[in-house]
């Protein structure tokens, strides 16, 4: 199964295409392995411990916004900049 998507066809003409891919028993799971993305997340992490001030594990596991508002930095995480490319098999 191999999914021509625009972010492919671009890497492919750049020469600097570096998806991976994860192969589930119902899904093929393709996401962009590069600097840019990878700092992305971590900008993401950082800005989200400021704005919370929240900057241990204890921390976050005991507050209310800490348990509030870590699934939702997942979810932006996931969506806006990783963007996995999910198709079942």
């Amino acid at each position: 199964m191999n999914t021509l998507t625009l972010r492919n066809v671009i890497g492919a003409i750049l020469g600097g295409n570096k998806m991976k891919k994860i192969e589930t028993e119902d899904y093929v799971i393709q996401y962009l392995d590069d600097k840019e993305t990878k700092e992305k997340v971590f900008n993401a992490v950082i800005e989200w411990c400021k704005k919370y001030e929240l900057f241990s594990g204890e921390s976050i596991a005991q507050t209310d916004d800490g348990n509030i508002e870590a699934p939702i930095l997942m979810c932006d995480i996931v969506d806006d900049i990783i963007q996995f490319e999910t198709e079942w098999k």
